[in-house]
């Protein structure tokens, strides 16, 4: 019996050792859980009404997926060219007729408020007329205000007519002035039919395709 109680007490000693061990080892696990800061969590409602937030928990995330989110959102907020400008932009695409053929570019910018009377509109115009041949390239660009009156027919398709004065800028500059004449074929789109004085002897007739930008 004395053989009996010596090996019980001995198991009972290598079980409370082997408790005690457990215990010291689990100590710092819970020490260094009990050190660690709470993270906070942001609730789902914070995110969504914050998009600033998500924006910057993606970039803690994921950083180079935010980069490309960044310059995805600035290349969608790029304006349209005619957004550029607070008054109408046009841009006319077309051809001197006469007394030669030359390409004929220009845009203008309508300015509303300085008509001078009723349906009456100011423009500010200017082109490049150029031409392009064995001798060299030749350029010469109006830069005209111009008054232009609109009405709209009955069908709702609108008719302006006006004309305008300024500089010829070529080889030498000279004074000038043209008259123009046109019709909408769309909402954004009209021909247009100018006659040029230059401030020369050559009278230059051009035609143009008026597209609206804005």
């Amino acid at each position: 019996m004395s053989f009996l109680a010596s090996r019980l007490s001995g198991l009972a000693m290598l079980c409370s050792l082997g408790a005690v061990s457990l215990l010291t080892g689990s100590a710092p696990v819970r020490a260094q859980e009990a050190s660690a800061p709470a993270q906070k969590q942001i609730p789902a409602s914070s995110q969504e009404n914050y998009p600033h937030t998500r924006l910057y928990l993606a970039s803690l995330q994921n950083p180079s997926q935010a980069a490309s989110t960044l310059t995805a959102a600035s290349v969608g907020q790029v304006p349209p060219i005619g957004a550029l400008s607070p008054f109408p932009v046009a841009l006319r695409l077309g051809a001197m007729l006469s007394p030669r053929t030359k390409a004929d570019v220009g845009i203008d910018v309508a300015l509303p408020h300085l008509g001078i009377g009723a349906n009456w509109d100011a423009r500010l115009d200017a082109d490049a007329i150029i031409s392009a041949n064995f001798g060299g390239i030749s350029t010469l660009v109006p830069i005209t205000f111009d008054e232009i009156y609109t009405h709209t027919l009955p069908g709702g398709a609108p008719i302006y007519f006006g004309g305008g004065i300024g500089a010829y800028i070529g080889r030498t500059t000279r004074f000038g002035g043209k008259v123009l004449v046109g019709a909408g074929l769309s909402k954004q789109l009209a021909a247009e039919l100018a006659v040029h004085w230059p401030g020369s002897s050559s009278t230059l007739v051009t035609l143009q395709l008026r597209i609206g930008l804005r």
